[in-house]
């Protein structure tokens, strides 16, 4: 922490089914959500889904979940089952810390 400031780093969870991760930072000293973003990732640590949460403590700012993976769920997972044959899939890696993925 610098200056009230937390910065999220390696924050996550796991359930049965999914990992949960975490970015942004805490501004303690003002109470504000400054770029928070809690996604669901897959074992590679992609994004499957994401929400972005911001503003005031009190009163955040949350967000809808990023409805393009949502609505295509299914038709995204055949494309994505279909890419992996052909060449391993690339993405921008949102969390690769200490908590695995669920198997």
């Amino acid at each position: 922490m610098k200056k009230g400031v937390a910065e999220a780093k390696d924050v996550a969870f796991s359930t049965r089914q999914n990992r949960v991760a975490m970015k942004g930072r805490l501004d303690f000293v003002n109470e504000r959500l400054d770029d928070v973003t809690v996604a669901v990732v897959d074992e590679k640590g992609c994004v499957r889904f994401r929400q972005k949460i911001h503003g005031n403590f009190r009163d955040p700012r949350v967000e809808k979940v990023s409805i393009l993976r949502s609505m295509a769920k299914p038709m995204l997972d055949l494309f994505d089952k279909a890419s992996e044959l052909f060449k391993g899939e690339e993405c921008a890696i949102f969390y690769s810390g200490s908590v695995k993925h669920p198997k």
